[in-house]
């Protein structure tokens, strides 16, 4: 009897125990994570009216809002919605490649995400709640979707699950707005491609596009947009007549840096992977093929040398043009293995890579943490193009590498690196609102407030003397209006 429990257990814990080493982790850490800039908003009374009025030309991401409420009221509550989705998403990436080891490597991935990005998608609680949902829930979409394309079958039709698509689409569809146009192009084509495929609407894809079209005119309902198109808006604004420059503008100040240059193991995997399945199909190829193909792989291989080599002061138009050339190069090569695999579903990936990045090339501001579902992608995209290579390369890897041991340790390494960072900035958030509260008390109005250590992890950590996030720290912790906060990064003597 103890032996049969002990199997039972420990089949579980083969099957689930990476989930739930994940999640324990993530947990951890996102528990350490502090409130910071709109997060104080959120938390306070600012956040409760902007409920109380609909969001009323505020914006229309009405379930992204929705979650950064109820986060901001529970630190628990939002470690565990963290560790779940950023979990959910290795899990989606393991389900879409059907093998355990896409687990690993996406959880590698995103234990690699680039700082910028970290700090204002995962750490930020506002960033989190609009940007890693929205590509969590798009995913499982996606897995379900790939699900009926893997199996070969007609979709099984079903009113409860179509009332959950409709919902999961309604909701996606309120998160945030690029995610919003991803989704209506990725609703219309799937329902296309199935009909195509199998003769027949499927109900449960329909449902969903219907529910992000019923999100999206529920989300553009709101009159902040009709302010940002009529240049009303004193945050927002869309490129109109001058569409070209803000495209230029946008892309050379921060879409190729954040969304493609930062992320150099992503651009080293795929240049690896490309190579070995190319050299694959060398024989059967014409000479000139394989110098093109040569050719690209050599491109692609010295932009990210450049891009190891300019970290972090690239000229803008020279590592906008490199990345140019590098975003056709890698087209072009996924084309080639997609005609020679007859796989297509790396091609899906990166058309999706641009379908995401492509609203951002007309709006302002953007930020670092709009890249976290193209990051996304691209682990995905790498995961395919894993899927796709030689057995006999693989099982030579095997023979040398425990691949699912090194993962473990660079996922664990990462994150005890940041939950050392973190525990530290725990203490400081814990020690330096305790500070203030003593200096209130006794009746001293112009107190310190001391900065975060590793700032560089966290987005607008310490609210600088009169400013508006200064107000809102001070509502978000129930602090006295009339006192002013000085910054400093050690404490006068007394």
């Amino acid at each position: 009897m103890v032996g049969e429990k002990f199997r039972m257990v420990n089949k579980f814990l083969k099957i689930y125990g990476r989930y739930f080493v994940m999640f324990l982790f993530i947990f951890v850490l996102s528990y350490m994570f502090p409130y910071t800039g709109d997060d104080w908003a959120w938390g306070s009374e600012i956040g409760m009216n902007r409920l109380e009025t609909g969001f009323a030309k505020y914006g229309g991401r009405y379930i992204g809002y929705l979650i950064v409420l109820i986060l901001t009221r529970s630190n628990i509550l939002k470690a565990v919605v963290m560790a779940f989705c950023l979990t959910g998403i290795c899990i989606c990436i393991e389900k879409l490649i059907h093998k355990k080891w896409a687990f690993y490597i996406a959880a590698v991935f995103l234990a690699l995400l680039p700082q910028t990005v970290f700090r204002q998608a995962i750490v930020w609680t506002s960033g989190f709640s609009n940007y890693v949902t929205s590509i969590f829930l798009t995913l499982i979409y996606i897995v379900y979707v790939n699900q009926i394309i893997d199996m070969q079958v007609k979709p099984h039709e079903s009113t409860l699950r179509s009332v959950l698509f409709l919902a999961l689409g309604a909701v996606n569809a309120m998160i945030v707005e690029h995610m919003t146009a991803y989704n209506i192009v990725l609703s219309v084509s799937i329902c296309v491609y199935l009909f195509y495929k199998y003769h027949k609407w499927c109900m449960q894809s329909l449902m969903y596009c219907g529910g992000v079209f019923l999100g999206t005119l529920i989300m553009l309902s709101n009159t902040a947009y009709r302010n940002v198109v009529e240049k009303t808006d004193g945050y927002r604004t869309i490129a109109g007549k001058g569409f070209l420059k803000q495209l230029e503008k946008n892309y050379f100040d921060i879409i190729y840096n954040e969304g493609f240059m930062k992320n150099i193991w992503i651009n080293l995997f795929l240049v690896v992977v490309v190579a070995v399945i190319c050299s694959r199909y060398r024989k059967q190829a014409n000479k000139v093929k394989n110098y093109c193909i040569g050719i690209a792989l050599c491109t692609m291989l010295a932009y990210i040398v450049y891009s190891i080599v300019s970290f972090g002061c690239a000229l803008p138009h020279i590592g906008g043009a490199t990345t140019f050339i590098m975003i056709i190069v890698l087209g072009g090569l996924l084309f080639y293995v997609a005609m020679e695999t007859k796989s297509w579903k790396g091609i899906f990936w990166y058309m999706s890579i641009v379908c995401v990045t492509a609203p951002l090339t007309l709006v302002n501001p953007i930020g670092s943490r709009c890249f976290f579902s193209t990051y996304v992608m691209f682990i995905c995209l790498c995961c395919e193009m894993a899927k796709l290579l030689p057995v006999s390369f693989k099982e030579e890897i095997a023979r040398h590498f425990d691949i699912y041991k090194m993962s473990r340790v660079i996922c664990i390494t990462i994150v005890a690196f940041y939950i050392i960072i973190f525990y530290r900035t725990y203490r400081v958030d814990k020690m330096r609102i305790e500070h203030i509260r003593n200096e209130v008390n006794k009746g001293i109005y112009e107190i310190e407030i001391l900065h975060y250590p590793y700032e560089q992890y966290i987005w607008y950590g310490t609210p600088s003397t009169g400013s508006t996030e200064e107000e809102r720290y001070k509502q978000f912790y129930n602090l006295p209006a009339e006192i002013s906060l000085i910054p400093v990064w050690e404490y006068s003597a007394e």
